[in-house]
């Protein structure tokens, strides 16, 4: 049986908020990381902190693909038959889903094809799909905390709860 933890929120829920947290953080760190490279020159850091940046990527965005994953494939099949047919929310979502990770997929590739070093025009073009991803995330993160996972509480029914429990426990 799922439970309403202390966010008011099932276990599926909330599991797939407390991933919000974690994703943020490693998100923070790029962040960080993308700011001393917009404030540095080219040095010899330079291509040490390319490298250190596009592992910080790789790895956060093969946590976010999973998340991502248990949002499509779980949540939005469940909960779609509880919205209007002209509420775009889940088409909304998936948009930004799809735009994230453009973004990330962009700059991934882009990095991998180099040949050169990056001219400071192409740089900060690069670092641009990073700042874009992660402003998007934090404000589709908000929405999903405020208005989708309220909605999914409040209308799903318990079997339904734990049908979305028993498969996103497949990842755990």
């Amino acid at each position: 049986m799922s439970e309403v933890k202390g966010s008011n929120l099932c276990e599926p829920l909330d599991q797939l908020k407390g991933t919000h947290g974690l994703l943020l953080g490693q998100m923070r760190k790029i962040s960080q990381l993308v700011r001393e490279l917009q404030q540095s020159s080219f040095d010899n850091e330079w291509d040490g902190k390319w490298f250190e940046l596009y592992q910080h990527v790789v790895m956060f965005f093969a946590h976010l693909k999973i998340h991502l994953y248990k949002e499509e494939h779980f949540l939005f099949p469940i909960i779609e038959q509880y919205y209007d047919d002209d509420d775009n929310v889940l088409l909304v979502m998936d948009h930004e889903h799809k735009t994230v990770e453009q973004k990330i997929v962009q700059f991934m590739e882009t990095f991998e094809k180099r040949k050169t070093p990056f001219s400071p025009i192409e740089a900060l073009s690069l670092l641009s799909c990073i700042e874009f991803a992660y402003t998007t995330l934090i404000d589709h993160f908000h929405k999903e905390e405020k208005v989708l996972f309220p909605f999914a509480e409040k209308h799903l029914v318990e079997c339904e709860k734990e049908k979305l429990s028993s498969k996103m426990n497949i990842f755990k």
